[in-house]
C-alpha cells in the first residue's frame, strides 16, 4: 500500500525532478479516511478525497535497507515469511508511492430531493386526463409513451417531458419504490457517494372511476436509454466510472440493491468531473431483496457482469469490507470476461464487413446461398378484410386460403424483414444494438411462414428436424455460414440474430 499524506492544497504536492506522476492510479478521487485506507459504512473519522499519486525508484540505501529486512524476517521465520505479501514486496518492488488527499467538505444540498410542489396540482390533473388510456395501456394513446414493464405501467406525457411516471400493478408496490428511493438518497447523503445519482421524485394519488391510483412521478436525467449505448459507455468510459462503480458497489451491501445492469445504471451525460469521473443514475431501485446477487448476478447481471477486470476487483474488495459473500465472484468474472471477448469479435466482424454505422443493410446474392431457390411450398394465410383484420369461421377459427409461394420469393421477404429491423433502429444506437434482431413468428409478414418448408406447411415436432426442414432456420443458417450474419443465438421462435 503506498503512503498516504494529507494535504490541505495541490500546492503541497511533491514536484521534485525524482518523483512522477504514477502510471497507474485507479483510486483518484476515491474518499478514504485518516489511514488513506476506503472506511466502513460506519467510520465517523475525518475523510480525504485522493487526488494525485506519485512514485520514483527507490535509491540504493533503500534497496539494500528492503532486502536486508526481508532477508532477516525469511530467516527468523525460516521461510514462513514469504507467505505475506508485504515481505514479498521488500524484495519485487522498485517504486516508492505516495497518495495525496484533501479534506472533503460535505456539500450542503447533496442528495436531497427537491421536487416541485406546484407542479403537482398540473402533473395530477394532467395524469386523470389520461387515466382510461393508461390502464388499457392504450399505445396509440394521443400524446402518451410507454415503455417495457413486466410489472408496472411505465409511462410519459408530451405535456410534461421532463417527467416520468410509474405505476404499479399493486398499489402498495409503488409507495414502496418510493420509500426505497428515500432510503438510498440518505443513503448516499450520508456515506458521500457523490457520485450517484438519484431522480427527484414524488408519490401522487389519482382517482379514477370512483377509484384511488398510487403513481410514482420521478424527474428525467439526462442519460440515453438504450441498453447498447449503455453498455458502449460502460466499456469507453470504463476509466472515469471506477469510483463510481465502487460507490455502487457500497450502495448495493448497505441496501440490497439488487436490480443492477447497465440500463438501470446508465452514465449521466455531462457528468465528467475535475477529477475525470463520471456519475452513474440509479433509475431503477424497486428491488432491494440480496446484495450478493446484486455484486454477482442472478436473474440480473449483477454489478461484476457489468464491469472491467480491474472494477471487478474494486467490488470484490468492498465486499469483503462488508462481509458479504464472494463465493460467486469467479464465476461472475467468467461470465462478463466472455461477454467482452464477444463483444471484440463483433467489433472485428463489423470491421471486416465494412459496418461502420450499424444501419448497412444485408444485400446478399441469394443465388450463392446454396438453396434450392426453386423449391415450392404450400403457405396457409390467414384470410383479412379490407381493414387488415383477420376474418373468424362460424366455429369462431381463423379463416385460412392456401397460396404456393418458392423459396426464392420468401428468401427476399426475410431478408427485407431483416433489413426492415435495422432501418427501425435508433440513430443513436451503436451498431450492435442496430443489428441485434428479433424475427417473431406470431405477426405479419413472417406468421403464415413459421411451419413453411420443403415438406409442405406441416408442424414438426423435433426440434432439429424442424431447422432442418423449415425455411426460416434454413435461409438464416445459410445467411450465417456465408458470413451475413455475425450470430444466430436464438434458432426458434422468436428467432434472434445478430448481423
Amino acid at each position: 500500500m503506498p503512503r498516504f499524506k494529507p494535504i490541505q492544497s495541490t500546492d503541497e504536492i511533491k514536484a521534485s525532478n525524482d518523483w512522477t506522476d504514477s502510471t497507474k492510479f485507479i483510486s483518484k478521487g476515491r474518499i478514504v479516511g485518516e489511514n488513506g485506507k476506503p472506511q466502513l459504512s460506519d467510520y465517523q473519522g475525518r475523510q480525504y478525497r485522493l487526488i494525485s499519486k506519485k512514485e520514483r525508484p527507490f535509491s540504493r540505501c533503500e534497496r539494500v535497507r528492503r532486502g536486508f529486512l526481508g532477508g532477516l524476517a525469511v530467516a527468523c521465520s525460516l521461510g514462513i515469511a514469504l507467505a505475506c505479501k508485504s515481505i514479498r514486496k521488500l524484495f519485487t518492488e522498485n517504486l516508492a508511492k505516495i497518495r495525496f488527499g484533501i479534506p472533503v467538505v460535505p456539500p450542503t444540498n447533496t442528495h436531497t430531493n427537491n421536487f416541485n410542489e406546484q407542479d403537482i396540482p398540473k402533473i395530477t390533473s394532467e395524469i386523470k386526463s389520461h387515466m382510461g388510456e393508461i390502464l388499457n395501456k392504450n399505445k396509440k394513446g394521443d400524446g402518451l409513451t410507454f415503455y417495457p414493464s413486466r410489472n408496472n405501467i411505465i409511462f410519459s406525457l408530451d405535456s410534461l417531458p421532463e417527467y416520468i411516471f410509474k405505476m404499479a400493478c399493486g398499489l402498495s408496490s409503488a409507495t414502496r419504490r418510493y420509500n426505497q428511493i428515500d432510503s438510498a438518497r440518505e443513503i448516499c447523503r450520508r456515506h458521500q457517494l457523490g457520485l450517484l445519482v438519484i431522480p427527484e421524485a414524488r408519490l401522487l394519488s389519482v382517482t379514477h372511476n370512483n377509484r384511488y391510483y398510487t403513481i410514482l412521478a420521478e424527474k428525467k436525467l439526462e442519460i440515453d436509454k438504450s441498453e447498447y449505448t449503455q453498455e458502449k459507455y460502460f466499456e469507453e468510459y470504463a476509466d472515469s466510472l471506477n469510483e463510481a462503480v465502487r460507490q455502487l458497489a457500497v450502495l448495493i451491501c448497505l441496501t440490497g440493491y439488487s436490480d443492477v445492469e447497465q440500463r438501470n445504471n446508465p452514465v449521466l451525460h455531462n457528468s465528467l468531473n475535475e477529477f475525470g469521473q463520471r456519475q452513474l443514475a440509479l433509475i431503477d431501485l424497486e428491488h432491494m431483496r440480496d446484495a450478493e446477487r446484486g455484486l454477482f448476478g442472478g436473474l440480473s447481471n449483477g454489478l461484476v457482469r457489468c464491469v472491467t477486470k480491474t472494477q471487478a476487483n474494486i467490488v470484490r474488495k468492498v465486499a469483503k469490507q462488508h462481509r458479504i459473500s464472494t463465493s460467486d465472484f469467479k464465476r461472475a468474472l467468467e461470465t462478463r470476461k466472455r461477454n467482452l471477448e464477444y463483444n471484440q469479435k463483433l467489433k472485428e466482424y463489423h470491421t471486416k464487413r465494412g459496418i461502420k454505422t450499424g444501419a448497412e443493410l444485408i444485400q446478399p446474392d441469394i443465388e450463392t446461398l446454396g438453396l434450392d431457390l426453386n423449391e415450392i411450398a404450400t403457405i396457409k394465410q390467414k384470410v383479412k378484410d379490407k381493414n387488415g383484420r383477420r376474418i373468424m369461421t362460424d366455429d369462431g377459427d381463423f379463416a385460412y386460403e392456401e397460396k404456393t409461394m418458392s423459396l426464392r420469393d420468401f428468401t427476399n421477404i426475410l431478408i427485407e424483414e431483416i433489413n426492415k429491423s435495422i432501418q427501425e433502429k435508433p440513430d443513436t444506437d451503436p451498431p450492435k444494438g442496430k443489428r441485434h434482431i428479433v424475427l417473431c413468428v406470431d405477426r405479419d409478414p413472417l406468421e403464415d411462414f413459421e411451419r413453411a418448408g420443403s415438406a409442405g406447411y406441416r408442424f414438426i415436432p423435433n426440434e432439429e428436424q424442424a431447422k432442418k426442414e423449415y425455411w426460416i432456420p434454413r435461409i438464416l443458417t445459410a445467411l450465417l455460414e456465408k458470413g451475413y450474419l455475425f450470430k444466430i443465438i436464438e434458432m426458434w421462435d422468436p428467432y434472434i440474430i445478430q448481423a
